[in-house]
């Protein structure tokens, strides 16, 4: 079983109506039952003086696994890989995109001033003004 602290451990508790939270996940590896406990310490300020310290309370619980869960960990990696990979993947295509835009740009030339080829004031056959 693993148990891993979502709270700080010693927390301050000013007057004797104060009150303080503490929050764990806990997570199991297999099924079976599993037993929880937990002991509350006052202690003098920040000190490690132990004004207080309540027995443990416990308790315990059943954990159901099904027959795949010992491979959840692989499931979650696999999952997080290929959303790694395809977020990587639409990145490329977007900076692939960016930068063939820009090219494309500064490769344009622009036209030169004057009038568009095939529009002259000349008719072909006679080489005179029409």
């Amino acid at each position: 079983m693993r148990c891993t602290p979502l709270s700080s451990e010693r927390q301050n508790v000013i007057s004797k109506k104060g009150t303080a939270t503490w929050l764990w996940d806990v997570s199991a590896e297999k099924a079976g039952t599993v037993t929880l406990s937990v002991t509350v310490t006052a202690s003098y300020e920040d000190t490690d003086t132990a004004l207080f310290e309540q027995s443990p309370a416990t308790a315990h619980a059943e954990v159901a696994a099904g027959p795949g869960d010992r491979f959840v960990w692989m499931k979650q990696a696999w999952r997080w890989i290929s959303g790694a990979i395809t977020s990587l993947g639409g990145l490329a295509v977007s900076v692939t995109a960016v930068i063939t835009l820009a090219v494309l740009v500064t490769r344009r030339t622009p036209r030169a001033p004057g009038p568009e080829p095939g529009n002259d004031d000349t008719d072909a056959d006679t080489n005179s003004p029409s």
